[in-house]
């Protein structure tokens, strides 16, 4: 064969092929495929990878991205309202099925979150990952220089469905000893019932309502993005002082340890 007639073949080839992956003009376009293309962007999680999920009425599809090697994939979904959800921070806590739940006595996992509803009856659409703070870090200062206590944050909401709306469940985490304050993760919050555990010599010493604090100071659960919550415990003979994010308004609980 002459390479006349080999070049002149090339265009019937990829024609074949275009028809072979594709609706011809005569069949119904209603039940052609849409083909999404998923994308992330740097920012917003401190994981390089990123878990989607996406929901249709044939199938629920699930892949990872990793943010500075391949950010992108192309799927093929049915044309119709689809849900895309995208994890990243949960070390593998998320499933389709359940969403992400923490169990009892564990730390909750700086995680982030998107969601989006499509519409894919169109012949490609592409969505582009925006990942968000869907957990608080509490940086716990007590000023205690004898370093006897110890805290733990007891709630009602262990962690967020697929949709992403909170879960309700017993969630209970003892705060660990960073560079002289304590550190502890919560999830978003339905209502104020936080409660802060003070302990001293692992005796349980008192309970402080630690979610109806953090309401007081204007602190919104509802925000896109989370912020950190910065709580400073002043404790003197016979008081403990509350300061939510540098709020003046201060609580006082009058207590003797």
């Amino acid at each position: 064969m002459s390479f006349n007639v080999i070049r002149n073949c090339i265009p019937l080839v990829l024609a074949v092929a275009v028809t072979l992956h594709s609706c011809s003009i005569k069949e119904d376009r209603e039940v052609c495929p849409c083909w999404l293309t998923i994308q992330t962007v740097p920012g917003g999680g401190s994981q390089s990878e990123v878990c989607w999920y996406l929901w249709a009425s044939d199938a629920v599809r699930q892949g990872v991205l990793d943010v500075l090697g391949d950010p992108s994939c192309t799927v093929e979904v049915p044309r119709e309202t689809i849900r895309l959800v995208a994890v990243s921070g949960a070390e593998g806590l998320f499933t389709a099925e359940q969403g992400l739940m923490t169990e009892e006595g564990e730390q909750y996992p700086p995680v982030y979150y998107y969601s989006s509803v499509l519409d894919s009856r169109c012949e490609s659409l592409r969505d582009t990952i925006l990942l968000h703070k869907n957990h608080v870090c509490i940086n716990i200062q007590d000023g205690n220089p004898t370093g006897s206590f110890r805290y733990r944050i007891v709630g009602n909401v262990c962690g967020f469905g697929p949709d992403g709306q909170i879960l309700p469940g017993p969630f209970s985490s003892q705060a660990e000893r960073s560079a002289g304050s304590f550190i502890c993760r919560v999830p978003r919050q339905a209502d104020g019932s936080l409660r802060l555990d003070v302990y001293q010599d692992s005796q349980l010493t008192r309970s402080f309502p630690l979610g109806e604090i953090i309401e007081l100071s204007g602190f919104d659960w509802s925000a896109e993005d989370l912020e950190d919550i910065d709580l400073t415990l002043d404790y003197t003979a016979t008081e403990v002082t509350f300061t939510v994010n540098g709020w003046q308004h201060k609580i006082t609980f009058y207590y003797e340890f």
